[in-house]
């Protein structure tokens, strides 16, 4: 419930949208701006402190608890909805059931944790993105798309087609495959191109020395200009940002990034190796090949080059208006309220 949060900055606009559905909600989080308050939203910040288990679980359990409990003896209808908090949502999920409260996890992510694997018996349903955002595959997996605001991210058409400057935007860290990207700047077959690339984002905890040991590799890089490394940018300035690039660049393996999405719905071309997002949009290049991320990379890089203008312009277009089908937040939460409702 932070806006500056780099990965769930977008939650306190979705949790505003939910409210003009949904009379009365309550949001207990582990971060929140509570300058800010949101008509018809109680918010509850448990202060959760990565390293702090104890006090973590003490106050997540006496802020929710109490909702709970307060719920089943006012005979009120409730929901509960957990957006990617498999360790929260474990603690509070067999009370939940024992209460007959219904209770979703937002899960998309390809690991299956033991607290997922303890959730998936307790909660009354996981709600993923795509059929890959989620290691389990049975009814109470439910696939809603992603949560894009499309009067943020719209489609406008590129100035030029040009395909120089790349652009990451995401965490920091191994899974995120950020030296198969930067090897793009030095992979040989696209050594006669003024290639540059930007990484904008911040490291996730632990992975603070893995980022500066990335930034100390490619010093010479850095210093030419042709890599930069940048803090992250709000949700709301993300669109003319991303807008000043000529690609997006995105080397992850695991389940489909929003960033990929946003990407997408703005136009701008994506070039990646990420399973979901292939399945779902397709290649540049046509294949869907098994090389080493670099090699896929360039492979895809070099078919975004030789493509003709006018199939480019066609593409991303139709890219987009799938993204809006499919992955804009309206349609979201229609899926979600629709699913809350009939549980």
């Amino acid at each position: 419930m932070k806006p500056s949060s780099l990965v769930f900055g977008h939650q306190r606009e979705v949790v505003r949208d939910f409210a003009k559905l949904i009379p009365e909600i309550d949001v207990v989080t582990g971060e929140a701006d509570i300058d800010s308050p949101l008509p018809g939203v109680r918010i509850s910040d448990t202060k959760w402190m990565p390293g702090k288990p104890l006090s973590n679980i003490s106050s997540f359990m006496r802020r929710t608890v109490p909702l709970l409990l307060l719920s089943k003896i006012q005979s009120r209808r409730t929901v509960i909805f957990s957006y990617m908090t498999e360790v929260q949502s474990a603690l509070i999920a067999p009370l939940a059931r024992f209460l007959g409260i219904p209770h979703f996890l937002w899960y998309a992510h390809t690991s299956k944790s033991i607290y997922l694997r303890w959730c998936h018996f307790w909660v009354t349903g996981i709600v993923t993105s795509t059929k890959d955002s989620c290691p389990y595959d049975d009814k109470k997996v439910k696939i809603v798309g992603q949560s894009i605001d499309e009067n943020l991210f719209h489609f406008l058409p590129l100035p030029k087609l040009e395909f120089y400057n790349g652009v990451y935007v995401g965490r920091f860290d191994k899974s995120k495959n950020l030296e198969d990207i930067i090897a793009l700047l030095n992979e040989e077959t696209l050594s006669h191109l003024p290639l540059t690339l930007t990484l904008v984002g911040e490291p996730t905890p632990g992975n603070e020395e893995y980022i500066e040991a990335l930034i100390s590799k490619h010093s010479k890089l850095v210093r030419t200009g042709r890599l930069k490394v940048l803090g992250r940018v709000a949700n709301r300035e993300l669109p003319n940002f991303l807008r000043s690039f000529d690609f997006f660049v995105n080397a992850f393996t695991g389940s489909l990034d929003k960033s990929l999405i946003e990407a997408t719905l703005l136009g701008i071309p994506v070039v990646t190796v990420n399973p979901p997002y292939i399945n779902e949009f397709g290649t540049w290049s046509g294949d869907i090949c098994t090389d080493e991320l670099v090699i896929q990379l360039s492979r895809e890089l070099l078919a975004l080059f030789s493509a003709s203008p006018k199939h480019t312009e066609i593409e991303l277009k139709i890219r987009s208006e799938w993204a809006s089908k499919n992955h804009a937040r309206n349609q979201w939460l229609t899926k979600l309220y629709n699913l809350f409702t009939e549980a």
